[in-house]
């Protein structure tokens, strides 16, 4: 767990495939959507937020519980926004350079 001044930031891509069953139909999404985690000192906890998202957001005791949640919130975001007929917004992708040599 970090100290009091100590902040952790990470950014991952969501990359396993969801299964949802919408309107009687499979749809199979294999979006990349971003989750950031950030230490909360003021909240005593991990906080991840969904970018594409609006920033929608959840939080864990531990790193883990929070992406476990974020993951769970996607997946909700992700059915009710297809079963309301509604777009999904586009996938960010974190652009770095290739470190392959």
């Amino acid at each position: 767990m970090p100290n009091a001044t100590t902040e952790v930031i990470t950014e991952m891509i969501v990359k396993r495939p969801l299964l949802f069953c919408s309107l009687g139909k499979l749809i199979i999404m294999n979006d990349n959507y971003s989750i950031v985690i950030q230490w909360s000192q003021k909240d005593n906890c991990f906080v991840a937020s969904l970018p594409e998202w609006n920033n929608q957001n959840t939080h864990g005791e531990s790193y883990e519980q929070a992406l476990d949640k974020a993951q769970q919130v996607l997946a909700y975001l992700i059915k009710s926004s297809l079963s309301q007929g509604k777009s999904l917004p586009k996938a960010r992708t974190f652009q770095i350079k290739s470190v392959a040599q």
